[in-house]
């Protein structure tokens, strides 16, 4: 397995702005993904279609837009606002809030005008049959390697807004 297609660091105001994954939207397992992020502040993806965003350790603000994310969706752990508007994810799960970071979101969702259509098949991260559209888990047994006072915590997002969605089992 490789790495990502582009990999983002200490990151702020970072914007994806119609960029095309050059594999196969579905079947992207020589590459991790499109894009993978570290300690980004204010990310923006913006009509463009990608196997995945994928946003490790503390991402803060995260904008998915009139884009197509392919079989590995949105991951994503850290803060503040989660937006996904007018998307459309081919995932086995529609959000991951990724378990090997901590499995949190410390802020709001708010999903409008997206379509899952769900992948057929599944995913090495899905089973067939038992669609998650979030999935959000907590595993004490790993150091998450986050600096907290009185040891890790995990948050599941304070509010989450759904406005116009459509899930499509037809495949």
């Amino acid at each position: 397995m490789a790495s990502y297609d582009l990999n983002a660091t200490f990151c702020c105001g970072l914007t994806i702005k119609g960029c095309s994954v050059a594999t196969d939207l579905c079947n992207n397992d020589l590459r991790w993904g499109t894009s993978g992020t570290n300690l980004c502040k204010n990310i923006v993806v913006d009509g463009s279609t990608l196997s995945r965003i994928d946003a490790h350790r503390g991402t803060y603000n995260l904008t998915v837009k009139d884009s197509t994310m392919g079989q590995y969706g949105v991951y994503a752990v850290g803060g503040g606002d989660l937006i996904l508007d007018n998307v459309t994810s081919y995932a086995g799960y529609f959000i991951n809030f990724r378990d090997d970071y901590g499995g949190g979101w410390f802020g709001d969702v708010d999903i409008k005008n997206c379509t899952w259509i769900r992948y057929p098949g599944g995913t090495k991260y899905s089973k067939p049959n038992s669609p998650q559209l979030i999935i959000g888990m907590y595993d004490s047994r790993v150091d998450y390697l986050y600096d907290v006072e009185d040891g890790y915590y995990c948050q599941q997002p304070r509010k989450i807004n759904i406005d116009g969605f459509t899930l499509d089992l037809s495949r």
